[in-house]
This record gives C-alpha cells, sequence and structure tokens, in this order.
C-alpha cells in the first residue's frame, strides 16, 4: 500500500489495522530442524508420553519450553487423553 497508493507508512498502517513496529520488523526465521529431529527421535521410542514428559528429556539438550511446545504442536504429536471411567458411578448410569 505505500509503495502503490504512494500513502505514508502510519496511514497505510492505520489502513490495514498494523503497528508500525510491526510494518517495520524483520522477519525471523527459526531453525527448528534439531528440535524437530530431538522431538520425532523421543516420540519414536515413546508414542504415548504427553508433552510433561517429553520436555523433561528435551531439556538437558536445551531447549526451552516454548520452542519445544510450539514444534510439538506444529508436528500435531498432541497425545488423545482418555476420559474418566464413569461406569457405576450413578445408578441412572445402570440401564
Amino acid at each position: 500500500m505505500v509503495r502503490e497508493l504512494a500513502l505514508p507508512v502510519r496511514q497505510a498502517c492505520r489502513a490495514g489495522g498494523l503497528t508500525r513496529s510491526l510494518f517495520e520488523a524483520p522477519t525471523l526465521l527459526r531453525d527448528d530442524q534439531s528440535v524437530v529431529a530431538a522431538l520425532e527421535a523421543y516420540v519414536r521410542d515413546n508414542p504415548r508420553h504427553s508433552f510433561d514428559k517429553l520436555h523433561p528429556a528435551l531439556r538437558a539438550p536445551g531447549f526451552g519450553k516454548c520452542r519445544a511446545y510450539r514444534v510439538y504442536k506444529a508436528l500435531g504429536l498432541n497425545v488423545k487423553h482418555r476420559g474418566k471411567d464413569t461406569y457405576g458411578l450413578h445408578p441412572v448410569c445402570k440401564a
């Protein structure tokens, strides 16, 4: 918008709903290959472990919790949790 319509940055950011700091900030590309490799190796050995058990094992190589969880979710490694067994708790359920 700034180049095409020759608008000032302030007006273009207001029209686009961006802050000027976001407009000027450089894009950071993260290299997460080492985290991905460590996560996949751990999950291959322990497929039913959730992130709570996975993170202490990855803390030793120096991967932060936020970074590891971001990659964990991006890879779709979230483990489905079983619900509570409610059979027999209520007399209504014994139909």
